[in-house]
């Protein structure tokens, strides 16, 4: 059996996805990604030429036991479409927001996830009115981080000749991830051209990317951010079943709305209550690998 993404839009318009647990997504016929957001209008295994990916809300879900979380694409082209395979409109991924989602990614030493990416998500060059507000981002129990939280997949080497911002009306806003933003020109912060190329239109950008707390790990380098956001070698949730999932440090941050960053539990559960029928789990009753190390 050839294990593909367990949700996929390829042509959509108007779609609420509330209140699902998806689990279980490793690395096999594709590289590991729960959720795909990724208008296809080529000839070939596509959707047709009108195909779009539009005006999408996916929120209060839980992605359990996952190689990696989201993955994104602007709009088709080459080598799938082509004129000389009948293809003549790319298509587009447009107004999609990411809201109060959790992701539970998987344990590395389980078969198919050793060599997957581990990201919570990814954003393509060219994507536009995208948002990604109140998500938490949990690493793998046998690592404690992520390869990356969110990764913005942007061509060439920095710094980027000529400057210009590589996406449009990005929003990244109030989240708790469990590693810094990366991307080909480094971390969000290595560099004052990185984030601006990364997401500086419209300018400037700190109104579009405030209120995140990111985790740093060892190995990793504390870059200077944009106020409102915060990085540290201590971010951790609660381990309590009563608050589990909530931010635990820092306990007060100001954020876009005044919210604590993150996902908010009390929605999330209620969201997932109404259409299961049942309570939200808790990390210690989800199977997501191995379990942790007693200390």
């Amino acid at each position: 059996m050839v294990v593909k993404n367990l949700f996929e839009l390829k042509s959509a318009k108007r779609v609420i996805v509330d209140g699902n647990t998806l689990e279980n997504n490793w690395v096999s016929g594709q590289t590991g990604y729960a959720v795909a957001f990724t208008p296809r209008t080529n000839a070939i295994g596509g959707s047709g030429l009108l195909a779009v990916v539009d005006d999408i809300t996916f929120t209060n879900n839980v992605l359990k036991n996952v190689s990696s979380g989201f993955t994104t694409l602007a709009h088709d082209g080459p080598p799938n479409c082509l004129p000389t395979n009948g293809c003549t409109s790319v298509g587009e991924m447009k107004r999609v927001v990411l809201y109060n989602n959790l992701i539970l990614l998987g344990d590395t030493t389980q078969l198919g996830y050793s060599n997957g990416y581990g990201w919570g998500g990814i954003v393509v060059k060219e994507l536009t009115d995208f948002v990604v507000q109140h998500n938490t981002v949990v690493p793998p129990p046998n690592l404690g981080y992520c390869k990356a939280s969110w990764y913005f997949e942007i061509s060439g080497t920095a710094p980027f000749n000529p400057p210009y911002s590589r996406t449009n009306n990005i929003w990244v806003l109030d989240n708790v991830l469990c590693r810094q933003l990366y991307g080909p020109a480094g971390w969000v912060g290595q560099a004052p051209y990185v984030l601006t190329d990364y997401m500086g239109d419209p300018s400037p950008v700190e109104p579009r990317f405030l209120g995140n707390v990111f985790y740093a790990s060892s190995s990793d380098k504390l870059y200077p951010l944009p106020p409102r956001n915060y990085t540290s070698t201590v971010v951790k949730t609660t381990n309590s079943k009563s608050s589990e999932y909530q931010l635990k440090y820092p306990a007060k941050m100001e954020t876009s709305d005044g919210r604590v960053a993150g996902v908010d539990k009390s929605k999330l559960a209620s969201a997932y209550s109404a259409e299961s029928g049942s309570k939200l789990l808790t990390r210690s009753e989800v199977s997501t690998g191995a379990p942790e190390t007693k200390r």
